[in-house]
């Protein structure tokens, strides 16, 4: 039986984004910040446990999702960047854990359907164990690509806590071609990931687009 573990990366320091902290920021009529519009959707979903990851502003962020029943735990080395929060994460994930979805909290877009679709997508394959499921944008304008979220095959947690520096596991999906398990999505405004302002405001008119 599979229990499949969500990480959600909120630790980063948001240097493109100014002097704003973009994860207390709104990101469509709510005017929820987007971390707890992240952290609403891993609990919606299908995740047998879910988890946060907090670094810079971890107090603000903290309040912003307090009243939330989600496990919150703080990086002190989250300036040495991504690998650092990735690692905090497993080593809290707990043992009964078979599999782990990464998510980026930047990315306010996915919803709780993509993620029980890809819970799904990734129990069904052959072997769980050894299988990097996420999903592939399909896009009439673009070449399909791989994107976030991703879960993470337990044979794969031990290479993820080896990751150096500001990167998540590309490299590992390079390098294990056979073990990728794609699943393809064909709205890629779900996969909008807010680094800037500008990418705030695009993010903002899909969400409203969606509404419509």
């Amino acid at each position: 039986m599979r229990n499949i573990g969500g990480i959600l990366l909120a630790a980063g320091q948001s240097t493109r984004m100014g002097r704003k902290n973009k994860l207390l920021m709104p990101v469509d009529h709510t005017s929820e910040p987007m971390i707890r519009i992240a952290a609403k959707t891993m609990l919606d979903s299908q995740l047998d446990q879910s988890m946060i990851i907090l670094g810079h502003e971890a107090g603000y962020l903290a309040d912003a999702i307090s009243d939330l029943p989600i496990a919150q735990h703080v990086n002190p080395n989250y300036a040495k960047g991504m690998s650092q929060s990735i690692c905090h994460g497993l080593d809290r994930i707990g043992d009964h854990v078979t599999d782990v979805m990464i998510l980026l909290a930047d990315m306010p877009n996915i919803t709780a359907q993509m993620i029980n679709a890809l819970y799904q997508h990734h129990i069904s394959a052959a072997n769980p164990d050894h299988s990097i499921t996420l999903p592939v944008i399909k896009s009439k304008t673009r070449q399909p690509r791989p994107a976030n979220p991703v879960i993470w095959g337990k044979s794969f947690l031990p290479l993820l806590r080896q990751i150096t520096g500001d990167k998540g596991g590309r490299d590992i999906i390079t390098s294990h071609p056979h073990a990728v398990n794609p699943l393809a999505i064909n709205d890629d405004r779900c996969f909008l990931d807010a680094d800037t302002i500008d990418d705030l405001a695009i993010i903002s008119d899909s969400r409203q687009t969606r509404r419509m």
